[in-house]
């Protein structure tokens, strides 16, 4: 059964703490065309209070009496990145590399060959690198012919259409 809801203002369009989720939620929201919310809530819990414990809800706009359909299998960080990246792989803007090339030094989701995604960008001199999140910092790595297609070149990551 379908589970709807109504949201408080002050729910909407908050950052989860993960500034990565953040960048592909907004994308997913650009890609879809579907206004997707995730909730995520902090307790302490246990003695003197010093366990976090998270938990995430996620939601999608239907309209209606309760505007919003509660997403039950989402539960966890890694279940709503599983989500979002089914959702941006639904989309029909894929591009294959042989037909359209981004601009260079620009972020944007990429299809591998073996079925997996990253983020990554073309260099000045056209060579595809993915990036690899280590401490805050990005890091490029050559990719070679791994790259099967790459996200249109109006939605950049962590951007809006």
């Amino acid at each position: 059964m379908v589970a709807t809801t109504f949201l408080h203002q002050s729910e909407l369009n908050q950052p989860s703490g993960n500034a990565v989720l953040d960048s592909i939620l907004a994308t997913a929201r650009a890609v879809t065309g579907r206004d997707y919310q995730l909730v995520v809530t902090r307790r302490k819990r246990g003695l003197f209070w010093k366990k976090t414990e998270v938990e995430y809800r996620f939601y999608v706009y239907v309209g209606g009496v309760g505007p919003w359909q509660e997403i039950t299998a989402v539960q966890t960080e890694r279940e709503a990145f599983a989500y979002l990246f089914g959702a941006i792989n639904s989309a029909p803007d894929w591009i294959h590399p042989d037909a359209a090339l981004p601009e260079p030094y620009v972020d944007v989701f990429i299809r591998r060959k073996d079925g997996t995604y990253c983020v990554g960008r073309r260099d000045s001199k056209g060579t595809w690198q993915r990036a690899s999140y280590q401490r805050n910092r990005h890091q490029y790595t050559v990719t070679a012919d791994e790259i099967d297609a790459w996200l249109g070149p109006h939605l950049q990551v962590g951007t809006a259409a």
